[in-house]
């Protein structure tokens, strides 16, 4: 795998660190390029190789030579420096480490160790402690003020950049300067510094370690005399330097101490007191400026320079080495080409194992030796940088890096010298700005490298890199990428360190040009979640404080990501919660936490802690307990207001148990009951209403009523309900409860307690509260109250939204709802009420058309007695009551008693429904007494296929009281399967004129027995139902499943009397009220009058069932009314439904209805299949007869009309008409040639003439027809085939005129003279009628 290219510190999808920062950085350049916490990291080292003697002269407490140095080589002001450039500028400071060289690598802390132990001592607090962030999003593009870094991450990186560790692949921790000192009271001070010089020839850490070079090529050497004032004379110390410098060389010094009793003030600032409060050294002022001046003077006049020349010369050294073919091949420019690739950021890639590496990597030791070509490089490198030369460094590092890389285990070297790349480029302002924008990219391969290559990743170094290199970017300026950089190096650790890092990261992201709040949030929230792992509670509280001011606006997710939004907010208040230090504000955070979990996250850690919070607060403030402050309230509620409900055990008189499919019908059968139930005939008084108020549910005093709660648990987490009630109010008092009076009740009333609900994560649960009041009252409930988890008070308000008003504009404009009264109750006094159980009594399946007869019990379960007790049926044809008094089943309701074939009836023949069927009490009053029943016989049949819910709607009055009537409403499902498939046909009969042939197909589809059919009957006004010869019936007595039995009836017009009563005639009543509703007149002022029906039928037996009877006829005329209305609906949609009924009729005059009785015997099952619909004869036209209408004009169409609405009403209605049967015309006349098939003739004997006799027959039931028959000539002779047949040769006249009565025939007799043998085709005519 390649350096850099890890997916370490990646942002926006896969663009690299680097190229987003090349793109996007924003360089605001400082006046000047002082870092001194990152040029102090990278100070030179002085080793100090002390002779013995020196620890005499040592002021105490100082132990050590370098220990006494140390202070004044932390910080040179003006320190002139020279570039391999020769370019001369002066450091404003310059930093120097002093340290014993035996001492070297000897106690070096692991840097994982460093950077725990310094996040462990991060704390919050002292005086440049920032003020916490608001990242609430502004209105206006003001932005958030941040400062640059944070005290604890300033102290954490001052601490972290103190800590330097020796190793191999770099050497700012290989001292440059080499303190040979000894004292001048030593016998021989001379050769004293020789044998140091000796002994620096290869101290102790270098014999161990083949990667430092301790020769003076490398290392300077600098003698130092230590003489003591109070010991001798300083000129004969003077002298004794010039007999060292004589010896050693120029580099050599004299430090004169005068050793006071007493230390300065400067000198107790320099060095103060340590942990053990031992005292200062005793150094007088001079003895401060003399340390200083030897400081400055060895850096000035012998280090610097020394260092110039050892870069001018390993410079020159490393360029000689590149000068030949092979090594400008394999050089930087040979590299281009052969796989080194090109200059700057381009990542190092390490070598395949084989001979291409260089020889002087130690494979096994894993470093280059000291007289390695890469190791002095990294020398020369390191000194450049020291020496400020940025642009030689940066040049060298790169140099460095891509030769390292041929070498699979130089990693750390390449890691560090692609670090030190980029920070040279960064340090340098001569750098360009690419170079600058190019720096991130160098710190992305320098800590994918620490990760990915090393056999244990290395985070501490990634993290170390990262702050070098924030801290060059502060110093740039540079702003956009920096967050990322600083994720990066936090990497996945969930340390201290790494929350310090993220912390700063959000604080970069708001010094974006363009701030990222949410990211911010983001950051600080990780960062809080570290610190808190970490125990720094303080730290973790400001963060996630910060963090929460960013999702105060729920409004402002708009990023797609909504719960993850929720998420990000929830994980805020928790920990906000548990850190709170503040009792209410813990309790109030984790109370707005209770709320239904994302992605199923678990809960019961979150609950554990709130009733922790809560009996904490409570200990305090023992009120929270039973009243607590709306801020407490919970965030989501327990109790589902949908499932709220009221039940009435008793009786369902009310309708309060009925499902809310239904409410329709119910108020339909309401609507029926008032118009048809109350008639003016029958003497009762038509109330306003049925019943209790719609939807009101009613109670007796001292009954016991129920309310349906649903508690549902929206936490992941298991909970506890205590003490669960509710609250009722005096309906009059519902919005006016005084705040003192919650939860006291009302008098009279006593309300169930729930001692404890348990709900299981995510659970719900049914509960039901009894209820019961000894005085009549009218109630609300209002709240259902509860503890919840036994600890704090909790009233959930049960209220509801009623109805939208829409009365007024503002209510139309602002959504407005009325009281919703679902939760009302009245408390009344004992009233009557009955219970029917129709699921005992019904079958829930019947077969397509069978009859069941069963009887429902109807029982007073009220405590008054009940009278005038009537239902009514929404399904007509399904359930018939009245009528069945004697009949006991089906087989007694289909016996063949009639020993008549043909019954005339009288019956209504108006489209109104029903009025409600009276049943029979007991009694001489008619009273059903309390705890009463009585057993209703009923009809029901099969009327149409699938599932059906019947609705039974019965009324009644309490005894002795005449002004009220009460209702019950039920239901019962009912499933229809088929039975038999019955088609029917029907054309005009050839052999008798007003007669017409009926075709029956009868197909079982029962299984396992036979049907048997056992009668077909026929009711009409007109047609009589007449056999074809024999026992029409004998091919359908029994019919095996799946088989199709077939036979012919004969219809035969014969319109009889009924009791005075007279068939229908014509159609002028629907005529009529067509013309008044047009013309906008009154249309509801008088209905059909009654009508003859003819019934009809035909039994394999001498007896026939009688279906003039009532408990046959009225669901008979039912089943017609429901198909006749659902017909008229479809054409004439125009129309309201509710003026059908005083428009249109029953029956027509030429309508028939078939019945098909069947029977099952083996099931013993009755019933009988009913076709309706069917209009026998040829139609004539009434629409616009007799001055009835037929132009707009003359029916209100084309007058003016008030409103454009009513005139485009009233047009719609006539296209309706216009296209109806009304207007409908009929051929009526129908031809039938009545010649021999075969006529014999000798032709030569001659032509003969013969006579064809024609039949005119008129189908029309009502109206003579004019015909003009025309016989056809062809004249000329039309082209045929040789078997075609011949037209017929007519003579005589061809012309005939007259008319046909209605149901009449015509005879004609034309001539055709047939001269040769041959078949004539008598076909070709023309009739016209009018």
């Amino acid at each position: 795998m390649p350096f850099g290219t890890s997916g370490v510190g990646k942002e926006n999808g896969s663009q690299s660190l680097g190229n987003w920062l090349e793109t996007k950085t924003d360089l605001l350049l400082p006046a000047r390029m002082d870092v001194p916490l990152l040029q102090a990291h990278f100070s030179p080292l002085l080793g100090v190789i002390p002779d013995p003697s020196i620890n005499a002269l040592l002021p105490s407490p100082i132990p050590t030579l370098s220990a006494l140095l140390a202070p004044f080589a932390a910080d040179l002001t003006k320190i002139p420096l020279r570039t391999s450039q020769l370019e001369t500028h002066s450091a404003a400071h310059f930093s120097l480490r002093v340290r014993e060289v035996e001492e070297l690598g000897s106690e070096d802390e692991a840097l994982a160790d460093v950077v725990q132990r310094l996040g462990e001592g991060a704390e919050l607090g002292g005086p440049g402690t920032p003020e916490e962030v608001d990242l609430r999003r502004r209105e206006s593009r003001e932005r958030v003020n941040v400062p640059h870094s944070l005290p604890w991450y300033d102290a954490f990186a001052t601490r972290l950049l103190e800590h330097r560790t020796l190793n191999h692949y770099s050497t700012f921790e290989h001292p440059l300067t080499f303190i040979l000192a000894t004292s001048t009271a030593s016998p021989d001070p001379v050769a004293s510094l020789t044998a140091l010089a000796s002994r620096a020839n290869l101290p102790a850490p270098y014999a161990s370690r083949q990667y430092m070079d301790a020769s003076p090529a490398s290392v300077l050497r600098y003698f130092v005399l230590v003489h003591d004032a109070q010991s001798g004379p300083v000129d004969q110390a003077r002298l004794l330097l010039e007999q060292v410098k004589k010896a050693h060389g120029v580099h050599c010094a004299l430090i004169v101490l005068n050793s006071p009793s007493t230390p300065s003030p400067e000198a107790i600032e320099l060095f103060p007191p340590s942990e053990d409060c031992a005292p200062a050294p005793a150094l007088s002022e001079d003895d401060l400026t003399e340390l200083r001046a030897f400081v400055r003077e060895l850096v000035v006049q012998s280090l610097l320079p020394w260092m110039e020349r050892c870069v001018g010369q390993w410079n020159e050294q490393l360029a000689a080495s590149r000068k030949g073919i092979t090594n400008r091949l394999f050089g930087g420019l040979g590299r281009r080409y052969f796989g080194g690739g090109s200059s700057s950021p381009s990542p190092a890639r390490p070598a395949s194992p084989g001979p291409q590496g260089s020889t002087s990597w130690n494979p096994v030791k894993g470093f280059y030796p000291s007289a390695a070509p890469e190791a002095l490089a990294r020398r020369l490198a390191d000194f450049a940088f020291i020496l400020r030369d940025y642009r030689l460094a940066a040049s060298t590092y790169d140099q460095l890096r891509r030769d390292t890389a041929q070498e699979r285990g130089a990693w750390r070297y390449v890691a560090s010298a692609t670090e030190m790349l980029g920070l040279s480029h960064l340090l340098s302002l001569a750098s360009p700005s690419s170079a600058i924008a190019s720096t991130g990219a160098f710190l992305e391969q320098a800590c994918a490298t620490w990760l990915a290559y090393a056999p244990t990743p290395e985070p501490a170094e990634v993290l170390r890199a990262t702050v070098l290199y924030f801290e060059a970017w502060k110093a740039r300026g540079v702003v956009l990428g920096v967050p990322a950089a600083l994720v990066c190096g936090a990497g996945q650790s969930v340390d201290v360190s790494a929350a310090i890092l993220l912390e700063q990261a959000a604080l970069a992201y708001l010094r974006l040009p363009r701030q990222s709040l949410r990211k911010a949030a983001f950051f600080l929230v990780q960062a809080g979640v570290r610190y808190e792992l970490g125990a720094k509670d303080a730290l973790a509280l400001r963060a996630f404080r910060q963090a929460s001011s960013a999702y105060v606006n729920d409004s402002d997710s708009d990023s797609g990501n909504a719960v993850q939004w929720s998420r990000s907010r929830a994980l805020v208040e928790h920990a906000l919660g548990r850190l709170a230090e503040d009792r209410v504000e813990a309790a109030l955070r984790l109370t707005g936490l209770l709320r239904p979990p994302v992605d199923g996250e678990a809960q019961g850690a979150l609950v554990e802690e709130w009733q922790s919070a809560i009996e904490t607060l409570a200990a305090a403030e023992p009120t929270i307990r039973t009243d607590p402050p709306p801020e407490f309230a919970l965030p989501c509620k327990l109790i589902d207001l949908r499932a709220t409900s009221i039940r009435i055990t008793a009786h369902t008189s009310s309708g309060s148990s009925i499902s809310a499919e239904s409410s329709s019908a119910w108020g339909a059968l309401e609507e029926r009951c008032l118009q048809a139930g109350f008639a003016p005939e029958e003497g009762r008084k038509r109330p306003l209403a049925l019943g209790e108020k719609r939807g009101e549910i009613v109670a007796e005093v001292g009954e016991i009523f129920y309310v349906g709660l649903r508690a549902r648990n929206p936490l992941n987490a298991s909970i506890v309900l205590a003490n669960l009630t509710v609250e009722v109010v005096e309906t009059e008092r519902v919005g006016a409860e005084a705040e003192g009076e919650k939860g006291k009740g009302v008098e009279g009333v006593e309300v169930d307690v729930v001692p404890e609900v348990h709900l299981g994560p995510l659970e719900d649960v049914p509960i039901s509260l009894s209820i019961r009041s000894s005085r009549a009252v009218r109630l609300t409930l209002t709240h259902a109250s509860f503890k919840f988890h036994d600890l704090l008070h909790v009233r959930e308000p049960l209220a509801r939204k009623g109805r939208r008003l829409q009365s007024t504009k503002a209510q139309r404009l602002t959504p407005t709802y009325a009281r919703d009264t679902s939760l009302d109750v009245l408390v009344a006094p004992p009233r009557p009420a009955i219970d029917v159980r129709l699921e005992d009594a019904l079958p829930a399946s019947v077969g397509l058309g069978e009859g069941v007869v069963r009887r429902v019990e109807v029982r007073n379960v009220g405590r008054v007695g009940v009278r005038d007790l009537r239902v009514l049926v929404a399904e007509e044809g399904f359930a018939s009551f009245g009528g069945l008094e004697d009949v006991e089943d089906a087989t007694a309701l289909y016996a063949p008693t009639a020993s008549t074939s043909t019954h005339s009836v009288a019956a209504p023949n108006d489209l109104r429904p029903p009025a409600p069927t009276p049943l029979i009490l007991p009694g001489d009053g008619g009273v059903l007494a309390p705890g009463q029943s009585i057993h209703v016989p009923v009809l029901l049949r099969g009327d149409r296929l699938g599932a059906h819910s019947l609705h039974f709607f019965f009324i009644f009055q309490q005894e002795g009281v005449e002004e009220k009537y009460h209702v019950f409403r039920t239901a019962h499902e009912l499933e229809v399967i088929p039975v038999v498939d019955v088609r029917l046909s029907a054309r005009a009969s050839s052999r008798k004129t007003g007669s017409y042939l009926l075709s029956l197909e009868v197909e079982s589809l029962h299984l396992p027995h036979e049907v048997q059919i056992v009668q077909v009957s026929t009711i009409s006004p007109l047609w009589t139902l007449r056999p074809l010869g024999g026992s029409p019936l004998r091919q359908l007595q029994s019919v095996p499943f799946q088989q199709v039995a077939r036979t012919l009836f004969s219809l035969e017009s014969q319109s009889t009397d009924a009791d005075g009563v007279e068939p229908i005639r014509d159609l002028s009543f629907t005529v009529d009220k067509l013309r008044r509703l047009l013309n906008g007149q009154n249309i509801r002022g008088s209905v059909p009058d009654q009508a003859a029906l003819t019934l009809s039928s035909l039994s394999n037996t001498s007896n026939t069932t009688d279906l003039s009877l009532s408990a046959h006829l009225h669901p008979l005329l039912s089943v017609r009314r429901v198909i006749r209305c659902s017909s008229l609906a479809s054409i004439f949609s125009s129309i309201p439904a509710s003026d059908a009924p005083h428009i249109f009729t029953l029956f027509e005059p030429s309508d028939v209805d078939v019945l098909v009785l069947w029977s099952i015997p083996a099931e013993n099952r009755f019933g009988h299949a009913h076709i309706s619909g069917m209009s026998l004869g040829a139609r004539a036209a009434v629409w616009g007869q007799g001055g009835t209408g037929g132009e707009g004009e003359k029916a209100g169409v084309g007058t003016r009309a008030l409103f454009e609405e009513t005139a485009r009403e009233k047009k719609a209605v006539l296209d309706q008409v216009l296209r109806s049967r009304l207007a409908l015309e009929e051929d009526p006349i129908v031809l039938e040639p009545r010649v021999d098939a075969e006529v014999e003739h000798d032709f030569s004997e001659g032509p003969i003439t013969l006579s064809v006799p024609l039949a005119l027959r008129n189908l029309s039931l009502s109206h003579p027809a004019d015909y003009v028959l025309e016989l056809l000539t062809d004249d000329p002779p039309s082209p045929r085939l040789v078997s075609d047949p011949l037209p017929p040769p007519w003579t005589g006249p061809l012309t005939f005129r007259g008319t046909v009565p209605a149901t009449g025939e015509v005879h004609l007799h034309p001539t055709v003279w047939v001269s040769r043998p041959g078949t004539y085709s008598i076909d070709q005519h023309g009739v016209q009628f009018g």
